[in-house]
């Protein structure tokens, strides 16, 4: 996908969701004369009668709450008018050479029926993406759970050619595989430097950025408690007043000064923490950055061949070929994205959540998370016709404190006995062919099998596929906890010690290449 081509693809989106729109506001402003009209024909005496005998200050108050009620829709409508000029500007300066942010992605719908207080019938979903180019937000409407994945390596510049390069080398066959290939020979042996090495260069390199950042989130985090110290005295003292009947809400007079009060403390506050906030963060780094001003750095530490996508990661096509998981339109978000080469080994790795909605489900009962960790892959270094699936075995408590993977799993094929009691004990084992099983999981490969499910605590799922090998971890990591979000970072703490947690993580994930020996015929 091309930058022209995701444009047009939003643009497509942007225009359905005007049409729909116009379309359901047609219908509410039928719908709304109707009911004026009824109103006027069968309600206005008793109305009338109970507007002359209400509270002076009601009849100011509900004017202006039903205008507040009115413009809501009103402004959202001319949002979504707007809509394709926003994107135009937005392309426009991603086009010139702006930085895009992706703050977040969430999925909506267009038409809403209410049955009742619990009962709605949804209709014309789509997602949203939300950006920031030069400081100004901007949102871009996607198809409903189509997958953001390209989308989002797009807009924010990833290398699109290497990308495709790699990916094409681990799902899809290439006879020239295996040949002489000039990136891969050409590419110097990489060696996983230890932690202390690593402490030391990050020391030089980010010890001082890390300090600002440290030092802007922990005012953050102090002015946000004392924020919520301040609402919850608030709400207590409203509490005392009510019951003490010092404030009544039948005197109009003590509503005017309640409504005055609480606009000039709520001024005051405002003014006075964004002057204390001015002071205090003026010189820090943006804490939010973390992951745009360091871990790009770190992963191009271990190689600068190597591509660090924040916002990117596999799509629903990928996920569904490793044969892993059964057949159904999960919703795919993640982000994270490692591509590159190790050792002559195509690979990528990114942080994966998978989630799924029955169609019987409660309206306020969350989706199915089918998956929730770290998704790695890497070139196989045979081919083979019958995939193999591995799961790890789990205690019954093991069971209860997961998510709804075992729910989703393939579990086609025949079950496949091997004569290693150890390993039979910690996985179960598919295939369709007895032999392809027992060709791949030779003694040697099974012991590493247990390392590895041995380092990440019984959590590593995999499949061996005609292409690739899938190693899923079913956990989060360090990199999934730090975001663009200041809440999801507010309180985790930003040190040195934070950034070797991560690269260990990232140097475990290749190791895993090492440890299988996928880089030996």
């Amino acid at each position: 996908m091309t930058l022209t081509e995701a444009k047009e693809y939003v643009l497509y989106e942007a225009s359905r969701e005007k049409r729909i729109t116009l379309r359901n506001l047609i219908i509410v402003i039928i719908l709304l004369i109707v009911a004026i009209c009824l109103v006027v024909k069968y309600l206005l005496p008793l109305l009338s009668q109970q507007a002359s005998e209400a509270p002076s200050y009601v009849k100011w108050l509900l004017p202006i709450a039903l205008l507040i009620s009115v413009s809501y829709p009103l402004i959202k409508v001319w949002k979504i008018l707007k809509r394709k000029e926003q994107i135009e500007e937005a392309f426009s300066l991603i086009g010139q050479g702006e930085e895009c942010r992706i703050i977040n992605e969430a999925d909506d719908y267009l038409t809403v029926i209410p049955f009742g207080k619990r009962s709605r019938l949804n209709l014309d979903p789509i997602a949203y993406l939300n950006i920031v180019v030069k400081n100004k937000t901007y949102v871009l409407p996607m198809h409903y759970r189509s997958g953001s994945a390209e989308l989002k390596r797009v807009i924010t510049g990833a290398d699109e050619g290497a990308y495709k390069e790699v990916m094409h080398e681990l799902y899809h066959k290439d006879e020239s595989f295996g040949i002489e290939n000039p990136k891969i020979s050409t590419q110097e042996t990489i060696i996983l430097k230890p932690i202390s090495e690593f402490r030391t260069y990050a020391k030089d390199t980010f010890g001082t950025m890390l300090t600002s950042m440290e030092k802007g989130r922990n005012t953050n985090k102090n002015m946000f408690v004392v924020q919520v110290i301040i609402a919850f005295a608030f709400i207590a003292v409203m509490i005392f007043l009510g019951i003490t009947g010092r404030l009544s809400f039948s005197n109009g007079q003590s509503v005017l000064y309640f409504v005055l009060g609480f606009v000039i403390i709520t001024f005051l506050y405002s003014f006075g923490m964004s002057r204390y906030a001015k002071k205090k963060l003026e010189g820090t780094e943006d804490y939010t950055q973390l992951k745009k001003n360091i871990f790009g750095k770190l992963v191009h530490y271990i190689s600068p061949d190597f591509q660090y996508i924040e916002n990117g990661h596999i799509g629903i096509g990928d996920l569904l070929s490793s044969y892993l998981f059964r057949q159904e339109r999960y919703n795919v978000t993640g982000g994270d994205q490692i591509v590159g080469w190790y050792n002559g080994i195509p690979f990528q790795s990114c942080n994966l959540t998978v989630t799924f909605r029955p169609t019987i489900r409660g309206e306020k009962e969350p989706d199915d998370v089918a998956f929730y960790g770290n998704y790695f892959v890497a070139r196989s270094p045979k081919t083979f016709e019958h995939p193999i699936i591995i799961h790890p075995v789990k205690s019954f408590f093991g069971t209860i404190n997961d998510n709804e993977i075992r729910t989703y799993l393939n579990q086609g094929g025949e079950r496949i006995r091997l004569e290693d009691p150890e390993f039979q004990k910690l996985f179960e084992v598919y295939c369709d062919d007895q032999i392809t099983a027992r060709y791949v999981l030779t003694p040697a490969f099974m012991e590493r099998l247990k390392k590895l499910n041995e380092r990440y605590k019984g959590q590593v799922y995999i499949a061996i596929n005609s292409d690739n090998i899938v190693i899923a971890t079913n956990r989060g990591n360090i990199l999934s906890k730090a975001n663009y979000s200041p809440a999801a970072m507010l309180f985790q703490k930003i040190n040195l010690a934070f950034v070797e947690d991560v690269y260990e993580e990232l140097i475990e994930q290749l190791q895993m290449i090492d440890t299988l020996e996928l880089n030996r015929k």
